[in-house]
């Protein structure tokens, strides 16, 4: 018994000293997260020059969300990336700032995204009517970003330079998708999917060795239409006809001299000429350089107290349930039903919000998830506070789910959209284990128990309950899809079965209300809050923007010191009770019936 409590009192120590280092730690992390301000402060002094040229580097790509005062934050000395909204935006300061010269864009690195690369490229053109000098610049295209947006995005300037060892590998679009339906045979995998309806790739390419005719027809009708917009905004921007811009498509790539001879670019040279050349278009050899997403914090002005207020919700990535919780470094984990349906129903409740503008850039991902967030947009519109979505990139199956009941919906004409359908299922691996020489054993009470399991196929009667739960869902998807765009059963057929459709594409058959970016979301917003045009709103972020700092030193601190404290505090009983069982024999604990032998 003395080993035992000798046990007790190490375990106790040792709790106990893990709890202080997690204190110390925490103080720590806490001290250095209470910089981030300081930081901030001191950051919140910067001026933007006189005479200021404006930098835009995409290495990085473009964020829908990014870290607020987090570790980054610090890290970075206060600099956030750029964000869409944020780069958009202070292009539009910009225009008219005085002390903004020029802008200068170092394209050609970094992921970009179709419909994102459209709304900064607004942006851009936008700018250009003030008459400041743009200039694009890249050592190459193609080889650390996709060249077809990254070039889409250089013509918007007046200017594009690239090296003369440039390559510009402008060659189209493309999307491939594997079926590994052959390859899950040959290893006994039993891909046990479907999906509603034939257009719903994402089954297909688990349960089919080739690629079904209608995935195909509906892939080429999205890539068609990329082209067609890409093909029309380079034509437009460098004086081509689109046909000729097509053929000069189908005969890249192209060298350095080749796109300077066609017209696609104005200059070869280097980065060193460029900024001479910056200093002869603006006439000024003291010009400050300024990032862009520094600009856009520095030229922030905040709206009046009496400006109309209307909320702004994001969701980026898979929708879920739940989430992991917060990062140390800011950002978010995809779109969770209970964050993004409390945040709606926070703007719903809050009497000073107008109207609701959702920013959409997801995939899909849960289909109760996905509903969950849908009744909020209708409870929002019950009370008669206006929704208008504003799609990124993606909003496709559930992303579109949660969209459909908007007021209003807007996407860039290269938006991926729709996939009204829905696909479910499981992979058996029987065979495998058997191959294996591997066995599962357990036990199970009721007779759909193994329903889901991994180890088992679907008996005929649960195949059947299986096909009716993807009726029930697809029938709720399309019966609520109609009911949001006000469609009769025969166009809801038209436009679902799982098929995906460019914005361009969904604008015509009436799955978008209009084509643009997040601040035509916002005029649109504004127009259906009763606000008149030229006056000033407060947009306000819901959630309330929170130091991803704080949150995670709750989530990942908070909740490991309360479990090292309650097991402390059980250590502890425990070694209470064996110190009377050896200190007193004749201790009373020895006559509980429960400790009798």
């Amino acid at each position: 018994m003395r080993i035992i409590v000798f046990l007790l009192k190490s375990i106790v120590g040792l709790l106990a000293s893990i709890g202080f280092i997690l204190v110390a730690g925490t103080a720590a992390l806490i001290y250095y997260g209470s910089q981030v301000p300081e930081v901030k402060k001191l950051v919140s002094q910067e001026k933007i020059p006189a005479e200021t040229v404006l930098e835009l580097d995409l290495v990085q790509g473009l964020a829908e969300n990014g870290p607020q005062d987090g570790l980054l934050d610090l890290a970075r000395l206060g600099k956030r990336p750029l964000l869409l909204s944020d780069a958009v935006e202070a292009l539009e300061r910009a225009a008219d700032d005085p002390k903004v010269l020029a802008v200068v864009a170092h394209l050609g690195r970094g992921d970009l995204g179709l419909a994102q690369t459209s709304e900064l490229r607004d942006a851009v053109l936008k700018f250009r009517e003030s008459g400041k000098p743009t200039i694009a610049f890249a050592e190459t295209f193609g080889e650390a970003g996709e060249a077809m947006p990254h070039f889409y995005l250089a013509t918007a300037f007046e200017k594009v330079w690239i090296q003369p060892s440039a390559s510009l590998p402008i060659t189209g679009f493309r999307f491939e998708q594997p079926f590994i339906g052959g390859a899950l045979e040959m290893v006994g995998v039993v891909p046990r999917f479907d999906q509603r309806e034939e257009y719903k790739g994402v089954g297909s390419s688990l349960t089919e060795r080739e690629q079904p005719e209608a995935i195909r027809e509906n892939l080429t009708d999205l890539v068609d239409s990329f082209l067609q917009e890409t093909a029309k905004g380079i034509a437009e921007a460098r004086g081509l006809s689109e046909t000729k811009v097509r053929e000069i498509i189908d005969s890249a790539p192209l060298n350095g001299q080749q796109a300077l001879d066609l017209g696609l670019v104005d200059h070869l040279g280097y980065w060193d000429e460029v900024e001479a050349e910056i200093e002869n278009a603006t006439e000024s050899t003291e010009s400050a350089r300024m990032g862009l997403a520094r600009y856009a914090s520095l030229s922030r002005v905040p709206a009046p107290d009496s400006a109309t207020k209307i909320a702004l919700v994001r969701g980026q990535g898979g929708i879920t349930l739940t989430d992991s919780g917060p990062s140390p470094l800011g950002g978010g984990s995809g779109i969770t039903s209970d964050r993004m349906a409390k945040a709606l129903s926070d703007a719903i409740e809050d009497d000073a919000i107008k109207a609701i503008v959702l920013r959409v850039d997801s995939p899909g991902g849960s289909y109760v998830a996905s509903d969950t967030i849908w009744h909020q947009v209708t409870r929002a519109r019950a009370v008669g506070k206006p929704v208008i979505v504003s799609m990124g990139n993606l909003a496709a199956s559930g992303g579109y789910f949660i969209a459909m009941a908007a007021d209003k919906i807007v996407a860039q004409p290269m938006t991926i959209t729709g996939s009204i359908g829905v696909v479910s299922g499981k992979f058996v691996v029987e065979e495998v284990l058997e191959k294996l020489q591997l066995s599962m054993g357990g036990a199970e009470a009721g007779k759909n128990a193994g329903f889901y399991s991994a180890t088992q196929d679907f008996t005929p009667e649960q195949w059947e309950l299986f096909q009716t739960m993807l009726d029930e869902v697809y029938a709720d998807f399309t019966g609520k899809a109609a009911a949001g765009r006000g469609f009769d059963a025969e166009q809801i057929d038209a436009v679902a079965g799982g098929r995906i459709w460019s914005g361009a594409d969904a604008l015509e058959v009436g799955l978008v209300d209009a084509l643009g970016g997040l601040s035509t979301a916002i005029d649109l917003a504004k127009e259906a809050a009763g606000v008149p045009p030229g006056e000033a709103i407060a947009l306000v972020p819901f959630p309330e923007e929170q130091d991803p700092f704080a949150a995670f030193i709750e989530e990942a601190i908070g909740k490991p010191l309360s479990t090292l404290s309650r097991l402390e505090q059980f250590a502890a009983r425990w070694l209470t009770i064996s110190e009377a069982l050896t200190g007193n024999p004749q201790s009373r604990l020895l006559q509980d019936s429960r400790f009798r032998q």
